[in-house]
């Protein structure tokens, strides 16, 4: 999907200092099953010491929501706590994106009580406030593949023959970037073959469209007669050209 720059955002000025939410980044539309990061940013009007934020955005029925980075900085003497967001949707059709965050704020008092045992204050006062995000809303559309991205997908077999009852190691490769998260293990069944599994191994990092990296899949078959490895087949939607 495409990035924009929107200005919507929210204010507030309860315990002195100001701080506004706004959206930095996010697409326009993408496709079902698509993960694209949508960039939030809390800016206070000084250093903000006392403040804390907590987001922890909720999956709904319409898309599957996650913090993949946080940043916390400080310029010209104003904090500014950034969070890229990504966003997948599960269905077709318009979505509103309407998270919420917890503000926490404590006075420098309360942490010099809680840190020097004064008047036996056992832990920080903090005052509360929820904050409604500005409103993203993204155009999804639909997409049955089951994966979206740059993904390339290959085989290696060790041995081609060998003894009856020896086995042959089969090793699967997920590479890419895309929802590599969304990876459903292969399932392999051939008659006659006794089939041990290995769980994926993930090395995954976070990406603009998700995550970017490998996934391996390992297996091992024996037998006491020739067999055959049927072929394995992976849908997966090229969001550049829509194919």
């Amino acid at each position: 999907g495409r990035f924009i720059v929107l200005i919507s955002f929210y204010a507030l000025t309860a315990w002195g200092a100001t701080f506004q939410w706004r959206v930095l980044e996010s697409p326009k539309s993408l496709y079902v099953h698509q993960s694209v990061v949508i960039r939030y940013e809390c800016g206070f009007s000084d250093s903000a010491a006392e403040y804390t934020v907590a987001f922890k955005p909720q999956n709904t029925a319409d898309y599957n929501v996650e913090i993949l980075t946080q940043r916390d900085r400080v310029s010209e003497g104003k904090r500014f706590q950034t969070f890229d967001v990504l966003i997948t949707p599960k269905r077709e059709g318009r979505l509103r994106v309407n998270l919420d965050a917890l503000v926490r704020h404590t006075t420098f008092a309360s942490i010099e009580n809680a840190t020097i045992g004064r008047d036996n204050v056992k832990k920080y006062d903090f005052n509360d406030e929820k904050v409604v995000l500005p409103l993203v809303t993204i155009e999804a559309k639909g997409n049955s593949a089951a994966l979206t991205g740059n993904i390339v997908l290959s085989l290696q077999v060790d041995h081609k023959s060998v003894r009856a009852h020896e086995p042959v190691h089969l090793s699967l490769f997920l590479k890419g970037s895309g929802n590599l998260n969304q990876f459903v293990p292969y399932e392999l069944n051939i008659s006659g073959v006794k089939v041990f599994a290995e769980p994926p191994h993930k090395t995954l990092t976070p990406s603009a469209d998700g995550f970017e990296g490998e996934i391996r899949q390992e297996f091992a078959l024996i037998s006491e007669k020739s067999f055959v490895i049927p072929p394995f087949s992976l849908s997966v939607l090229d969001t550049s050209s829509g194919e």
